[in-house]
């Protein structure tokens, strides 16, 4: 039952919720600061990313004249869903949220890969999510 988050520092007992450590404050904050650092600089530069790569697509596909409206949330959800148009139906809006865009799922899948868990039931279990939001949408519209 016990997991060992480094080797030779620190112990979890999933059983009783507790973690033995064998680091001292200051050594554990100067090992976890510079890996949250990492972690937030990733979580930018996928949005950064995601960003240059939405502005690409929307250009080249409305350089050959095409609506490319119902992609931007699927990209990137932040700057996706201020382009949708205010009459966008609420089941549509709730399907692009629980959806979050791509973006959302790559940074997702950069903490769920070291953890060792699966990001196929990570986007499985958003798109079960998107489609019951979609049907309670359509009930209370």
């Amino acid at each position: 039952n016990t997991i060992k988050a480094t080797p030779a520092t620190s112990n979890i007992d999933i059983a009783t919720h507790t973690c033995t450590s064998r680091l001292s404050l200051p050594d554990a904050l100067y090992e976890s600061v510079p890996k949250c650092g990492r972690s937030i600089l990733m979580l930018g530069g996928y949005m950064v990313l995601f960003q240059l790569f939405f502005v690409t697509l929307t250009h080249l596909l409305e350089s050959i004249n095409l609506q490319t409206i119902a992609l931007y949330p699927l990209l990137e959800i932040t700057g996706g869903l201020g382009m949708l148009p205010v009459n966008t139906s609420l089941p549509l809006v709730l399907i692009y949220t629980n959806l979050g865009g791509a973006c959302c799922v790559i940074q997702t899948y950069s903490f769920l890969k070291p953890a060792g868990l699966s990001v196929r039931k990570y986007v499985l279990h958003k798109c079960i999510l998107a489609v019951l939001s979609y049907i309670v949408g359509r009930l209370i519209v």
